[in-house]
């Protein structure tokens, strides 16, 4: 079953929504990885949501642009986006950051995980040290962990080198959030911090300051930065014209919200974002500028193609009004370019919010994905 959907500047083809998994407790926060070029990983943490150090986590495979998944390898260290080394290896970075030596307070490290696909096409994972270095003084997150964040992707630049955004706290303002961008000229191994991308003065009316973000290239080769300020708060966005060092001040993204801006770019030179809270929404910017954005409810779009209660959303959700009591939903969600003009976005659908599966929403934690084609 596909669904087309008529845009102003655009036609969407959206494929009906196909289950990655389901278990028991927590099962939530999906990301999406990509090993060579057809084998697609979607990352599901297994724990509570917070601090922790590692995240345990679990993978699912798909070899068919996420027509089927299966389950196949639990790991240590969940992350949020990663790089492809070559046809069978991709390096996920780590969330959380620990000190690189006893005393530091600039400089982190913690252990990325090395995925290769073996011989029969089952996963491998391997510990891998990821280190971060030349930040500001930062604050304390948790135990020994310093308040550094890693959920931003993994951009390449025209240098080869590669471009993410973090998001942290400092020891001489513990709060409110910044972004930091950095970079990496060892395939993400080692980033050095080159910018403060929007800190808490940019948006001082927001609860959090600013902290989830993401990067893309636009068709003049300038950067955009989406960057999340506060859960059920419109995004803003920041600009660079010179590779990340410098940014313009954010500026508002009126009724684009609000935790966790996942962005791509497509081989037709469609930009893509996918987020929510409340609902669950993906947005499309076709000019080259990331200034005009069209929307499509990937909620409603959920309902219209799944009969079984259990796996559907609440009609307030749909409706981008509420998360529901318990949250039917993260709203955190993962994203993929694929071929051309395609993308495959995850999300998770919740039967007991924060508390972990079962309970009144059903008796399971799912993760669904969904495969669209874009035409501009």
């Amino acid at each position: 079953m596909t669904v087309t959907y008529q845009l102003d500047r655009s036609t969407i083809e959206a494929a009906a929504p196909v289950e990655v998994g389901h278990k028991t407790g927590q099962f939530w926060f999906p990301t999406l990885h990509q090993i060579g070029t057809d084998t697609l990983v979607c990352a599901v943490v297994r724990a509570d949501d917070t601090a922790q150090g590692q995240w345990p986590g679990e993978l699912y495979v798909s070899e068919d642009g996420g027509v089927s998944w299966r389950e196949d390898l639990a790991i240590e260290s969940y992350g949020h986006a990663s790089v492809r080394h070559d046809e069978s290896s991709t390096l996920v970075m780590p969330y959380e950051l620990w000190p690189a030596s006893p005393e530091s307070k600039t400089d982190c490290a913690a252990p990325g995980t090395l995925l290769t696909r073996t011989s029969d096409g089952s996963l491998a994972a391997a510990a891998r040290d990821v280190r971060f270095s030349n930040f500001p003084s930062l604050a304390p997150y948790h135990q020994d962990v310093l308040c550094l964040l890693h959920s931003g992707n993994l951009l390449r630049l025209a240098d080869g080198s590669l471009l993410t955004t973090l998001y942290g706290k400092l020891e001489r303002d513990e709060k409110k959030w910044l972004i930091f961008a950095a970079v990496s000229n060892d395939d993400g191994f080692t980033w050095h911090c080159r910018s403060t991308v929007a800190n808490c003065d940019d948006a001082p009316e927001a609860e959090e300051g600013p902290n989830e973000s993401a990067v893309q290239l636009l068709d003049n080769g300038d950067l955009l930065c989406v960057l999340r300020v506060s859960s059920n708060s419109d995004f803003y966005k920041s600009y660079s014209r010179d590779g990340g060092v410098t940014w313009s001040k954010p500026t508002h993204m009126e009724g684009m919200w609000s935790v966790q801006p996942r962005l791509a770019r497509l081989g037709n030179g469609a930009l893509v974002l996918t987020c929510g809270r409340p609902g669950l929404f993906l947005w499309l910017c076709t000019d080259g500028k990331g200034e005009k954005w069209e929307a499509l409810n990937l909620g409603t779009h959920h309902n219209e193609c799944t009969e079984h209660e259990p796996h559907r959303f609440s009609a307030a959700f749909c409706k981008g009004e509420s998360d529901g009591d318990p949250a039917i939903s993260t709203t955190y969600t993962g994203i993929m370019p694929w071929k051309s003009d395609g993308l495959i976005v995850t999300y998770d659908r919740l039967a007991n919010g924060w508390s972990g599966a079962p309970g009144p929403n059903g008796d399971f934690d799912r993760v669904f994905s969904v495969a669209l084609k874009v035409s501009v």
